[in-house]
């Protein structure tokens, strides 16, 4: 599971009761990042170090998943 830890608008989450609902689970924080707030298009270069190590996190879990 991918959890993204949007601006203003994650206080309004109880991300700890999210996160309870998927214990024992993969879960990914993909921090907030202003290059994807605007919904234009991505550019790999212009995103967070700490965004994309969560993408490609997110990405080896699914690939796991399809190896098995």
């Amino acid at each position: 599971m991918a959890l993204t830890e949007r601006d203003l608008v994650s206080r309004e989450v109880d991300k700890k009761a999210v996160l309870a609902m998927f214990e024992g689970q993969p879960v990914v924080k993909v921090p907030a990042d202003q290059h994807l707030a605007d919904g234009a298009k991505v550019h790999l270069e212009r995103m967070n170090p700490r965004t994309r190590e969560a993408f490609a996190e997110i990405a080896a879990l699914i690939a796991d998943r399809y190896s098995a």
